[in-house]
């Protein structure tokens, strides 16, 4: 996959009215690069709507993208698995990049 396939299937995630995150910040998410500020963000720090990344991007499909819903749950797609709810604290241990959206 793509990272423009990536961007694409985050975008369409997302769905209005965050479909038109710029790809470049859904990339830098994807590499890890550290946009909310940690290596691992204390969901404390969070807000519903923050794009999180989390997983090796190496190891696809054993990564998610998924939305943080501001009650200690991320909204996540799995290539094999679809679209699935996940705690937090799943996502925290292997946190790897973060997109504020809104």
């Amino acid at each position: 996959m793509t990272d423009a396939e990536l961007c694409r299937r985050v975008q369409l995630m997302l769905g209005k009215p965050h479909a038109e995150i710029p790809c470049w910040k859904i990339v830098d998410a994807l590499y890890g690069v550290p946009l909310i500020g940690a290596r691992e963000v204390d969901p404390k720090y969070m807000q519903a709507g923050d794009v999180v990344v989390f997983g090796e991007r190496e190891q696809a499909p054993d990564y998610g993208i998924g939305v943080y819903l501001g009650n200690g749950k991320v909204v996540t797609s799995f290539k094999e698995t679809g679209v699935v709810m996940i705690p937090w604290r799943f996502v925290k241990a292997s946190f790897v990049g973060g997109l504020r959206v809104g």
